[in-house]
């Protein structure tokens, strides 16, 4: 379980590491640039799913575990949508890219947060 975890680490700095080359690229957005940062995020989200319902079949859920399940959940989503709405629109709204960074931030802390408790148990 270790290493999938690292291994899931790993994706996580990687579409880090690509958003920041995408935001210094600048818009419009590279379509090799962006498709790899999409990608990246997509093998995140399948891998993470695929962990937690390893990790759900054999842990007994407390309401803690719970909370940051559905806590990530929102933020992937917050992450996602925002990022789509940057993507498609010219201008750069600052305070979106604020909420995208914030909603990725926090997403990677309560998936930590879940896997820790998790196999703290």
């Amino acid at each position: 379980m270790a290493t999938k975890l690292v291994t899931n680490s790993i994706l996580f700095i990687i579409i880090i590491i690509s958003g920041v080359w995408l935001a210094k690229l600048g818009k419009p957005y590279k379509p090799l640039a962006f498709n790899i940062h999409k990608f990246i995020t997509l093998a995140f989200i399948v891998y993470t799913i695929m962990l937690l319902k390893v990790l759900i079949k054999t842990i007994e859920m407390s309401s803690l575990h719970w909370l940051l399940l559905i806590l990530s959940g929102i933020c992937v989503l917050l992450t996602l949508v925002s990022g789509g709405i940057l993507s498609s629109k010219e201008e750069i709204m600052k305070p979106l890219i604020l909420v995208h960074k914030i909603s990725s931030a926090f997403a990677l802390l309560s998936i930590l947060s879940w896997f820790y408790f998790s196999l703290k148990q």
